[in-house]
């Protein structure tokens, strides 16, 4: 069933507080992985470091749900680590390569006990020498969340986008990385999907824009997100186009 007018005009106004005029799939991401993350009340005595933070929106998201939540970002952009630190200041961002960088700090090592990393594993070329280094930020038992979207990698040098287009190759990747495994599958079918299949004929740019854009641009996306808030955590498919996994630093 569609969103009512109501909902769509609500979430309308909501789209540019939530994320800067983010595109709809990447917030659609963002909750499935605040959910997955299972992060109990206002967070008080967890730990989450983000795997290639970006410019800080997820962790802008898990402050406004988990307001006593500590937080580390981890990017190798510096340009997005200034954004990310201006987004949420009260967070920890570092300027840091988990492929080709210096281990942690001592302070850092085993520090986390939740950890995400959102559409990194297909845009870099050793993604399993990123999860092996990154696993040194990690504490015994550490639930860590990890989204790929088939097909969306930045033309990483040994096509890596390519190699994780099942939820069988993903789970293959985390054992091999030395985590425990607890679920994979592909979700989003059939809302994220289309909305793919729209940012590849539109442009992920142009459907951004549309969040701040005239009114019928932000009814769209509103409709988009409302659509897509309706298979948060269902729509569980071999078929969905967003591949999910929760893993475990083993004890």
């Amino acid at each position: 069933m569609l969103p009512s007018l109501r909902t769509v005009v609500s979430l309308s106004r909501s789209v540019v507080d939530e994320a800067d005029g983010d595109g709809p799939g990447r917030r659609y991401r963002r909750r499935v992985v605040a959910q997955l993350l299972a992060i109990p009340g206002s967070g008080a005595g967890t730990g989450v470091v983000d795997i290639g933070a970006g410019a800080g929106h997820l962790a802008l998201l898990l402050r406004r749900r988990h307001p006593s939540t500590r937080l580390l970002g981890l990017e190798p952009d510096a340009k997005a680590v200034l954004a990310a630190r201006r987004r949420v200041p009260d967070a920890l961002f570092r300027h840091d390569d988990l492929v080709d960088g210096p281990p942690p700090p001592t302070d850092l090592y085993a520090w986390a006990t939740h950890a995400v990393c959102c559409e990194v594993l297909g845009r870099v070329d050793e993604p399993e020498k990123l999860l092996w280094n990154a696993r040194a930020y990690l504490a015994p038992g550490c639930r860590l969340v990890v989204t790929v979207t088939p097909g969306s990698g930045a033309g990483s040098g040994d096509g890596s986008d390519r190699r994780i287009a099942t939820p069988l190759d993903l789970q293959r990747m985390l054992e091999l990385a030395g985590l425990d495994v607890e679920l994979v599958a592909g979700l989003g079918f059939p809302s994220f999907n289309l909305l793919r299949a729209a940012e590849r004929a539109r442009g992920r740019e142009l459907l951004d824009a549309d969040a701040t854009g005239s009114v019928p641009g932000r009814l769209a996306v509103a409709t988009a997100d409302a659509l897509l808030g309706m298979v948060v955590g269902r729509g569980r498919s071999r078929f969905g186009r967003l591949l999910v996994a929760v893993a475990h630093e083993p004890r």
